[in-house]
C-alpha cells in the first residue's frame, strides 16, 4: 500500500492544527481549545478514528496524557500528538505549540529536535535495524548531554504505534513499501515533541507532512499573541 492513500487525511490533519491555532482563546481549557480542532477534521474527513495526547504548560513533562481541564498561559508549550485513522489507514503526527512567544530555552531545544528528526529520515533505510536508528537520533542528544527518552519512532500499520518501534538494541529491520513515524522529544521542565510520518520506498525515506506543515521555523508555531 502506497503513500498517497495517506495524503487526505495528512492534509485534514494539518488545516486541522490551523484550526486549532486560530481558534485558541486564553482562559479557554484543554477541551474548549481542541473542539475546533476535531470540528475541521470532521468537515474534511467525515468518520474517523483518532488517538491523541494534548498537554499544556507543566503537563507536557508527562510525556502522555490529556490537558483537558488546563488552561494555557503565555510562555507554555502545548504538545498535540494526535493519531488519525482513516478508510483503515492511520496516520501518527505530533507538534508543539509555543503560548505568545518561543524563549531562548524553548528555541535551542526545538533546534535540536528538529535536527534530530533529519537524522532519523537519514537512517529510515530498508534493511536497517530498529534499534541503529534510535541510536543515531539518541546521539545527536548526547552530545548535549541529554536522552532521548521513549522510542525514535516506529512502524504504522494496524495500529498508530506498530512493531518495530525505533529502541534501543531492536534488531528487527525496516522495510520498504511501509510507513514509519520519526518520533523525537525533550522532557525538562517543559516538554516538545516533533513527529512525522515516512513512506519508505526503495529509494528512501519520503516525509508526507513537512510539506503541509514544515518543521524548520518554531516561530511559525507560536499562537495567542
Amino acid at each position: 500500500m502506497g503513500f498517497k492513500e495517506l495524503e487526505k487525511q495528512l492534509c485534514a490533519t494539518a488545516k486541522a492544527f490551523g484550526a486549532f491555532k486560530a481558534g485558541f482563546g486564553y482562559g479557554k481549557s484543554g477541551k474548549e481549545l481542541l473542539k475546533p480542532f476535531f470540528r475541521s477534521l470532521e468537515e474534511s474527513l467525515g468518520a474517523f478514528e483518532t488517538e491523541f495526547d494534548f498537554l499544556i504548560g507543566k503537563d507536557t513533562v508527562n510525556i502522555d496524557g490529556k490537558s483537558l481541564g488546563a488552561r494555557a498561559e503565555a510562555g507554555d508549550t502545548i504538545i498535540f500528538d494526535v493519531s488519525v485513522k482513516y478508510n483503515g489507514r492511520w496516520s501518527d503526527v505530533c507538534r508543539t505549540f509555543f503560548v505568545h512567544e518561543t524563549n531562548n530555552l524553548q528555541k535551542s531545544a526545538y533546534k535540536l529536535i528538529n535536527s534530530t528528526i533529519s537524522v532519523g529520515k537519514a537512517m529510515l533505510k530498508g534493511g536497517t535495524e530498529a534499534g541503529k536508528i534510535y541510536e543515531a537520533v539518541n546521539a545527536c542528544y548526547e552530545k548535549s548531554g541529554k536522552t532521548l527518552v521513549h522510542h525514535a519512532g516506529h512502524l504504522i500499520d494496524k495500529t498508530p504505534i506498530a512493531e518495530p518501534r525505533f529502541i534501543a538494541g531492536e534488531k528487527r529491520k525496516v522495510k520498504s513499501g511501509n510507513v514509519y513515524a520519526i518520533e523525537s522529544g525533550l522532557y525538562d521542565g517543559f516538554g516538545i515533541r516533533l513527529e512525522n510520518d515516512f513512506y519508505l520506498s526503495e529509494s528512501g525515506a519520503e516525509d508526507l507532512f513537512d510539506d503541509f506543515m514544515p518543521l524548520a521555523d518554531p516561530e511559525s508555531y507560536i499562537i495567542g499573541k
